[in-house]
C-alpha cells in the first residue's frame, strides 16, 4: 500500500471508528506532528480566506488576508491541544501534550478538507447543500474529537465528552479575545 491510501483509509477509519483512530493518530512522531500542525494551519486559513473570497459576508473582518487567518487557526489549533490536555487530566487522563497535538492536527486537518469539500459543493449545489452537510459535518467532528481525547487520555467517553465541551469553551473564550484585539485592527488592512 502506498503512503496515499493509509492515509484515506485512516480519514475513514476517523469518521468509523474513531476511538482506534485516535489510539493510531496519537502516536505520530513529533518530526512529523509540527510540520503537520503548520501545513494544517496555513491550509486552514488560506481555504478560510478563499471561502469568503468566493462568498463574501458583508463586514466580516479580513484580519488582514491569509496571514491573518492563518495565525488565527493556529492559535486556535493550539488552545484546543492546551484545553483538551488539561480537561482530559481533570477525569485522570494520562494524555501528553505531544500526543494531543497529533490528534488535534489531524482533526483540523479532517475539518479543513471537508471545508473545501463544502465550498466546491456550495459553489456546484448551493448554499443549502453547504448548511445541512456542514451540520453534518460539525457532528461528526464532535464525535471524532470525543473519542479521539477518550483515546488519548484513555477514559470513558462521558469524560471525554465533559472535556471535549470544557476545553471548546476554554477555546472560544480565548478565539473571542483575540478576535476583539485582531480583527479591529487588521480588518483595516488591504487584502493580501
Amino acid at each position: 500500500m502506498n503512503a496515499v491510501q493509509d492515509w484515506v483509509q485512516l480519514a475513514i477509519r476517523s469518521i468509523a471508528d474513531p476511538r482506534a483512530a485516535g489510539a493510531e493518530v496519537k502516536h505520530l512522531p513529533s518530526a512529523l506532528t509540527w510540520p503537520a500542525f503548520w501545513l494544517v494551519a496555513i491550509l486552514g486559513g488560506v481555504s478560510t480566506q478563499l471561502s469568503l473570497y468566493l462568498t463574501p459576508i458583508e463586514g466580516f473582518p479580513t484580519l488582514g488576508g491569509p496571514v491573518g487567518f492563518v495565525a488565527f487557526v493556529a492559535a486556535g489549533m493550539m488552545g484546543l491541544v492546551a484545553a483538551f490536555t488539561a480537561s482530559g487530566r481533570l477525569f485522570g487522563g494520562t494524555g501528553t501534550f505531544e500526543q494531543l497535538l497529533a490528534v488535534v492536527t489531524w482533526m483540523q486537518g479532517l475539518r479543513v478538507t471537508a471545508q473545501i469539500t463544502l465550498l466546491i459543493g456550495s459553489l456546484v449545489l448551493g448554499d443549502a447543500f453547504a448548511f445541512l452537510v456542514g451540520v453534518l459535518v460539525m457532528l461528526i467532528g464532535v464525535w471524532v474529537a470525543v473519542n479521539f481525547v477518550a483515546a488519548v487520555h484513555e477514559i470513558e467517553p462521558v469524560p471525554a465528552l465533559i472535556a471535549v465541551v470544557l476545553g471548546g469553551i476554554a477555546v472560544a473564550i480565548l478565539l473571542s479575545f483575540l478576535w476583539s484585539l485582531a480583527a479591529p485592527q487588521m480588518s483595516e488592512l488591504p487584502l493580501a
